[in-house]
């Protein structure tokens, strides 16, 4: 009888150790919303429309013809914030290849677009306009610090405390970032936050792929644009439907802005 129980205590403590130490990571991977961000934009680059003459009114689209155009290269700057959580150059990547169809000649033309990263923290450089227009994009803190015309593609959340504890009846308002077709729109989302991003990651959503590997490659596709924040209140939407509203857990607010300049 007591060995069974110190069986039991043993068995039990060990599950709960590692219950524990999988929340705590968990939580530790919210305080790098950089390197996040940076993931973020890279995926949301090479889900811009690859046949530019056939969408022409995709103002991404435009904007990357007219950068194959000049120079072929996405030029990004991140801020001192966003390299201070989790952008390193193990995350940065060397060019993103797009696909130009010809439907005329039926040839394809692959075009690399370089990426250039600058990290410039000198506060006399940041405010010359000069400056801000070599940049296609920008992970910022503050928004208004970019000169010139941005528009904020999407806001990554980080780590803001232990301490968001939500009653029965109490709302909660997300905004999620949702990638269709290259661009992101946005939608505020309360009690239909868990079916919204399930629905993005069934299979079935893509019954015009044939193909089950094509449908589960574009499961994973749209899985890789999910972000933390979303994964967050996924589980507290689940959790407080259980618990009859109560949820207690980490608490998050916008951290950095993944911007795009528009030229023109």
């Amino acid at each position: 009888m007591f060995n069974d129980f110190i069986t039991l205590a043993v068995f039990g403590s060990t599950v709960l150790t590692l219950a524990l130490s999988t929340t705590q990571l968990l939580v530790s991977s919210l305080n790098y919303p950089g390197g996040e961000a940076l993931s973020l934009l890279h995926n949301h680059v090479a889900t811009i429309p690859n046949n530019f003459t056939s969408i022409p009114n995709s103002a991404l689209d435009v904007d990357l013809t007219l950068i194959r155009a000049s120079r072929k290269e996405l030029n990004i700057h991140v801020d001192v914030l966003s390299c201070m959580t989790g952008i390193t150059r193990f995350l940065q990547r060397p060019a993103v290849a797009r696909y130009h169809h010809n439907a005329t000649t039926k040839t394809t033309t692959t075009v690399l677009f370089p990426f250039r990263y600058d990290k410039t923290e000198d506060p006399e450089t940041l405010l010359h306009p000069g400056f801000w227009s070599q940049f296609d994009y920008a992970l910022m803190e503050e928004p208004g610090k970019a000169i010139g015309k941005w528009e904020i593609v999407r806001t990554v959340y980080g780590f803001a405390g232990y301490n968001e504890l939500l009653r029965p009846g109490d709302e909660v308002k997300p905004s999620f970032p949702y990638s269709g077709s290259g661009n992101d729109t946005w939608h505020g989302v309360e009690d239909g936050a868990f079916g919204y991003v399930v629905l993005r990651l069934m299979p079935s959503r893509y019954s015009l792929l044939t193909r089950w590997d094509l449908r589960i490659s574009k499961v994973i596709d749209e899985w890789s644009k999910v972000s933390r924040y979303e994964m967050l209140v996924l589980l507290r939407t689940f959790v407080r439907k259980y618990t009859g509203g109560w949820w207690y857990g980490p608490r998050m607010e916008p951290k950095i802005y993944i911007l795009r300049q528009i030229k023109g």
